[in-house]
């Protein structure tokens, strides 16, 4: 964006708003530079911790800078769940008659945990598996559904840390995914020419687990003789695993919302019994034994680590690992050391830790940051709460243009291997998944919802931003361009950007009651929406 079109944009979206502290009574100066001892530098550690968690302040930049990566990662592994979504809606009252087909409740504690939550590093992981794990919640069942959503997304919080089999199994077995991939009610084949729903049977091995074709523990593909890949499974495999699913019903009555805090129940009247072959195994008997060892075959599939390993990389850190970084998160997906296969908080370590991703820009330009991500960053920069705890949020619905929950289909919102057509991306063989819901409409959409929110639009809902952090800072333009850079941008901001935001910021007229805010407003809002701010490296 050129230096005129990029002052007025900043100018025009930027005025002054509610806030929780909109002056510069009781402001708190930053806070100063960590000591010399320090294991990493602050722009190592903001960069860290934009990495692994929805957002940060400069307090928590400072410890991580002055204690280390490896310690902060330790406290964050051992945080129990803060507090369960699902028991968060009974206990405002969401589970009364009249809210039974209620489409959005669900979010309330989905925002309040990824804007407030101690654990920061779970939310982001949770983030992350469901953007692996698919599930969107205008197809599911209208019966409790927000309840069905809250559910899902504890399952994936509770097991994020845990093993990865575990975290399949649950997911099989849960009201959310059954009605999301419509495996839920599936009956055996019979006379009537009746056969068992495959979506989910295909989907768990060619979007959760193995992918389409066979890979290199380094994820590159396995060639065959004539140089094509080579299949993971076939329609064969398909229709014998969705034999596995059939039977799985409710645990409960559909006007009861508690059946969604359980797991799916297999009736025998419906359940194929037979022996199934699929991924060169057999399983016969039914029931929830053969769920199990199905899941088994899938899990130890050699694919499975390699697979998952370049999802959490691209999730996390870049869109473009090298082989080696994937080869070295796979090896700790087959063993975490300890001769366990599947320990997400080591494969997390091993993505978080790496030295292609701590030594400095890696490899292909980072990724670029998502919607969701924007948000919350800047909510906890601004520490954004909602004192009323009641955490409606409608506005997010079509203003972020990623909103959890809400995927249009099991695909996701992006696809984790697209590359944008005719751009240097492309040219260079790279992928760049987030670019996939980039465009003109969609960055202008960026523009417009940051700029509301810093200027406490969100005011309206109960979350207005606190700004007393950078009010000490405000008649400094370049004292708090730099500050907000750090804390946002991971310091990532050039030199030449910042010089244009301080020439904003300098050259805005306000008055001078209204100064303070407008001058927070206006280096934010410039901040969020430069480049290097949208492209995390």
């Amino acid at each position: 964006m050129g230096g005129a079109a990029f002052a007025s944009v900043a100018l025009s979206a930027c005025g002054g708003g509610g806030s929780k502290s909109g002056s510069s009574t009781g402001a708190t100066v930053a806070s100063p530079s960590v000591t010399p001892q320090a294991k990493h530098s602050l722009a190592e550690a903001s960069r860290f911790l934009s990495q692994a968690t929805p957002g940060t302040t400069r307090r928590e930049i400072e410890v991580v800078a002055k204690d280390g990566i490896e310690d902060w990662l330790n406290k964050q592994l051992a945080i129990p769940r803060q507090s369960q979504n699902f028991d968060w809606l009974v206990s405002k009252g969401y589970h009364a008659e009249d809210q039974m087909f209620a489409l959005a409740h669900w979010e309330r504690p989905l925002w309040k945990g990824l804007l407030t939550g101690r654990d920061k590093l779970r939310q982001r992981i949770t983030l992350a598996l469901l953007d692996i794990f698919v599930v969107g919640i205008r197809p599911l069942n209208p019966y409790w559904r927000s309840f069905a959503m809250a559910n899902y997304f504890d399952i994936l919080a509770d097991h994020c840390f845990g093993n990865f089999r575990r975290l399949l199994e649950e997911i099989s077995f849960s009201t959310a995914m059954g009605s999301y991939l419509t495996f839920l009610n599936s009956s055996k084949a019979d006379s009537k020419g009746r056969k068992p729903d495959e979506n989910f049977a295909r989907e768990l091995m060619q979007l959760f687990s193995i992918g389409t074709y066979l890979l290199n523990d380094d994820g590159s593909a396995k060639a065959s003789s004539a140089g094509t890949t080579i299949p993971t499974y076939s329609q064969t495999d398909i229709s014998e695993l969705a034999r596995v699913f059939t039977g799985m019903r409710s645990s409960g009555a559909r006007e009861d919302f508690r059946q969604h805090r359980h797991r799916l129940r297999i009736d025998p009247a419906y359940n194929d019994t037979g022996s199934v072959n699929f991924l060169g195994n057999t399983i016969s008997g039914g029931g929830e034994q053969a769920v199990s060892a199905a899941i088994d075959t899938v899990f130890s599939h050699a694919n499975v680590g390699p697979f998952l390993a370049t999802r959490l990389i691209q999730s996390l850190t870049t869109s473009n690992p090298s082989s080696g970084y994937v080869s070295r998160v796979a090896r700790v997906f087959a063993n975490n050391g300890k001769g366990e296969r599947g320990d997400l908080a080591a494969v997390i370590r091993a993505v978080l830790l790496d030295g292609e991703v701590r030594s400095g820009p890696v490899r292909g330009g980072g990724r670029l940051r998502d919607p969701v991500q924007r948000f919350t960053n800047w909510g906890h920069a601004f520490r954004v709460d909602d004192e009323k705890d009641e955490w409606s949020m409608p506005m997010l619905v079509g203003s972020l243009g990623k909103e959890p929950g809400w995927s249009p289909t099991v695909f996701n919102f992006h696809e984790s291997d697209y590359s944008p057509p005719r751009t240097r991306i492309s040219e260079r063989g790279l992928v760049a998944p987030e670019f996939q819901i980039l465009s003109e409409q969609t960055a202008m959409q960026h523009i417009n919802f940051t700029a509301k929110a810093v200027r406490g639009w969100l005011g309206y809902y109960g979350l207005a931003p606190d700004r007393k952090d950078f009010a000490a800072l405000s008649d400094d333009a370049r004292a708090l361009v730099d500050e907000l850079a750090l804390v946002l941008a991971a310091d990532q901001i050039s030199a030449a950007r910042r010089d244009q935001i301080v020439q904003i910021v300098e050259t805005a007229t306000v008055s001078q009651k209204d100064r303070e805010t407008w001058r927070i407003n206006l280096a934010t809002l410039a901040v969020m929406i430069s480049p290097e701010y949208l492209v995390i490296e």
